[in-house]
């Protein structure tokens, strides 16, 4: 806005580590740290996020991957906290052909204050398969989100379905 003297200023950090160990485990680690503010305003938004995940390689096979994510939305009048997890996996039963499945969840709960919609629960179910064949792959996905909001007396459903094909050259 050309006539506002004020201007918005965010300042972010991320970052995050993975540790390998034998027999195919391994640790990962990621934060995000974001501090928002109008530089005519003293009081500033702070948005955390820590995620942890535990992976599991089995060579050749499969895999399976479970995480658990904590959020923190924090100002001065105004605090939302959220957990959410994930488990995760793939499967190769043939050459030449991977499934995939997963489920997660994400809780937000608003600690103090208020927002437009209140406490939310996102639930997410996704599987794909994908074939390999000479040059080229073929993906088909399938994925179900729901979002409730108990509060307000709202619950939505989504369901995509896509395929993908791709060649290499």
């Amino acid at each position: 806005v050309e006539n506002q003297t004020d201007t918005l200023t965010a300042n972010t950090v991320w970052g995050g580590a993975r540790y390998f160990l034998d027999g195919g485990w391994s640790f990962r680690y990621s934060f995000i740290w974001d501090r928002a503010r109008r530089t005519g305003d003293l009081v500033s938004t702070d948005n955390i996020t820590h995620a942890g995940y535990i992976d599991k390689v089995f060579r050749g096979v499969g895999g399976i991957t479970v995480g658990y994510q904590y959020h923190l939305n924090d100002d001065l009048l105004d605090e939302i906290d959220g957990h959410g997890y994930v488990v995760s996996g793939y499967l190769r039963p043939v050459a030449g052909v991977t499934l995939r499945a997963g489920h997660g969840a994400d809780l937000l709960e608003v600690k103090q204050g208020r927002t437009l919609t209140g406490d939310e629960d996102r639930v997410r179910y996704w599987g794909s398969v994908a074939w390999r064949y000479g040059q080229g792959t073929l993906r088909a996905k399938v994925e179900d989100r729901s979002l409730d909001n108990d509060d307000i007396g709202t619950s939505v459903d989504f369901v995509r379905a896509s395929t993908r094909p791709s060649r290499t050259y």
